[in-house]
């Protein structure tokens, strides 16, 4: 009878284990490819950008001598290359700069741009929304000429650095008029 009681507890466990790998799992990446996850709010992009923060320096100060003020770095074919604005792609020459950017692809970066006065770094995003961590050159709070669907940002521990979020259907919904 003792045999037979372990068996059902193992079936049990084991069957728990493969619902929760089975539709748990899938469910939550399925639904992380949508938007961020509650989770990957404030403190935890707080968190990456203390982690990654010589990584990320080094991609902002490379950006600060760029010209012109809109870039976007990506990854084509496992090469990350800049699309500049007026020249298409530009491939990243500087060793330790691409070395720094593949390290914060890596680490979930999904987007580095620069745009006007800022460098942005997307931590979680989402179809309509996108979240990180952003330097602003001249100091002053990034707004609308940054983001698009600018919908919440907060000042970090250090000078210039900005959390933010920015999502296109909680800012449709505060700019209906």
């Amino acid at each position: 009878m003792n045999r037979r009681k372990s068996r059902i507890w193992v079936i049990i466990a084991v069957s728990i284990g493969l619902i929760y790998a089975l539709v748990v799992i899938p469910v939550f990446s399925f639904l992380s490819m949508f938007a961020p996850m509650p989770w990957q709010g404030q403190w935890l992009a707080e968190r990456h950008f203390s982690r990654d923060y010589e990584a990320i320096i080094i991609v902002r100060d490379y950006l600060a001598r760029a010209r012109p003020r809109t870039i976007t770095i990506h990854e084509i074919n496992g090469a990350y290359t800049m699309h500049v604005q007026g020249r298409g792609n530009v491939q990243i020459s500087d060793p330790q700069v691409a070395d720094a950017v593949r390290l914060l692809f890596r680490r979930g970066y999904s987007s580095i741009s620069m745009r006007q006065n800022s460098v942005i770094f997307v931590r979680f995003s989402g179809l309509d929304i996108g979240r990180g961590v952003v330097y602003s050159f001249r100091g002053q709070t990034p707004g609308e000429e940054t983001f698009t669907y600018l919908t919440h940002i907060e000042p970090l521990w250090l000078p210039g650095w900005y959390y933010f979020e920015d999502d296109f259907n909680t800012w449709r919904i505060r700019n209906r008029n």
